[in-house]
C-alpha cells in the first residue's frame, strides 16, 4: 500500500512539473514580472518627489535616469535647470534651460527661470530679453505678468513706458479682433437669414404665388445684395407674373375679336405688346 502511494505521489509531482513548465512557455511575461525596470516617467516622478524633500543629489540622479530612458522633454530639462542652479552648477543650469527652450519655445516657465537666472548671475541684458519675451507671450490671466513687469522695471525703470505702449497696442489688437469677429458673426447671421427667405421664396414660386415669392427674394437680397442666384430667381418669378397677365389679356382679346368688338380687342392687344419686356440691346463693345 505504501509503495502504491509513493508511486502516485511521484506521478503527481511529474504532472505538476509539466503543468508549470507549460505555463512558463505560454506566459513568459510571468517569469519577468518581478524584474521590470521603472519607466522614464516613473523616474521623473521619483526625481520630483526627492526634489520636494530637498534631496537634490537624489533628484538629479532620478532625472538623469529619466533622460537616459528617453524622457527628453522641456519640462524635465527645466526641472534639471532648477536643480543644477540650486546645487550651484550654473553652467549646467544655463545649458538645461536653453535646451528646454529649444525643445519647446512655448513652454513659458523656462523664460521666467532664464530671466531670473541671468538677473542673479548676469548678464543683465539677457535677463531683460527673457523677461520681455515672457511678458509678451503671457495671456491676460497669467499670474506672472505683474511679476515680470515689476522685475523688468526694477532692472530698467524706463521700461515703464514700454509696458504702457505694449498694453495699448495689445488692447487695440484685441478691439480690432473683437470687431472682426463680430462682423464675421453678423455676416454669417445675415447669410443664414437670407437662405431662409430664399428657400421660402422658391417654395412660394412652386405654388405659383409669385408676388409673395418676389417679396421673399427682395428680403433675401436686402441681407445678401448682389446674389446672382437670388436675382435670377426673382427675374424668373417676374416673368411668370407677366405670363399670367398675358394669358388673361390674350384670352380677353380673343373673346373681343370673336364678338366683333375690334376697337376693344386692339386695345387689349396693345396692352399685351406693352406688357412684353424688351429684349436687351446687344453691347457693340462685346
Amino acid at each position: 500500500m505504501l509503495k502504491s502511494d509513493s508511486k502516485k505521489n511521484e506521478i503527481l509531482v511529474q504532472v505538476l512539473s509539466l503543468i508549470l513548465f507549460i505555463s512558463f512557455i505560454s506566459y513568459p511575461g510571468l517569469i519577468k514580472a518581478e524584474v521590470v525596470e521603472p519607466r522614464a516617467d516613473q523616474f521623473r516622478a521619483k526625481g520630483y518627489e526627492e526634489y520636494k524633500q530637498g534631496n537634490l543629489e537624489d533628484a538629479l540622479y532620478y532625472y538623469n535616469k529619466a533622460i537616459e530612458k528617453g524622457y527628453n522633454k522641456a519640462v524635465i530639462l527645466n526641472d534639471l535647470g532648477v536643480l543644477f542652479e540650486e546645487s550651484g552648477k550654473l553652467k549646467e543650469a544655463e545649458a538645461s534651460y536653453l535646451k528646454a527652450l529649444e525643445l519647446d519655445p512655448k513652454y513659458l516657465a523656462v523664460y521666467s527661470n532664464l530671466a531670473m537666472f541671468y538677473k542673479k548671475n548676469g548678464p543683465k541684458g539677457k535677463a531683460v530679453k527673457y523677461f520681455k519675451l515672457r511678458y509678451e507671450l503671457a495671456t491676460q490671466e497669467d499670474p506672472w505678468r505683474d511679476k515680470v513687469k515689476e522685475e523688468l522695471i526694477e532692472i530698467h525703470p524706463e521700461y515703464a513706458d514700454w509696458f504702457v505702449r505694449l498694453e495699448a497696442n495689445r488692447l487695440n489688437d484685441e478691439l480690432v479682433k473683437k470687431a472682426q469677429e463680430e462682423l464675421q458673426a453678423e455676416v454669417k447671421e445675415k447669410k443664414e437669414r437670407s437662405k431662409k427667405h430664399f428657400a421660402k421664396g422658391e417654395s412660394l414660386a412652386k405654388e405659383q404665388k409669385f408676388e409673395e415669392a418676389i417679396n421673399e427674394f427682395d428680403e433675401a437680397l436686402r441681407l445678401t445684395p448682389g446674389s446672382k442666384e437670388i436675382v435670377s430667381a426673382k427675374e424668373q418669378a417676374k416673368i411668370q407674373i407677366v405670363k399670367k397677365v398675358l394669358e388673361v389679356k390674350t384670352k380677353k382679346a380673343m373673346e373681343l375679336l370673336s364678338s366683333g368688338e375690334m376697337t376693344s380687342a386692339k386695345e387689349e392687344i396693345q396692352e399685351i405688346l406693352t406688357a412684353i419686356p424688351n429684349e436687351p440691346k446687344n453691347n457693340p463693345n462685346k
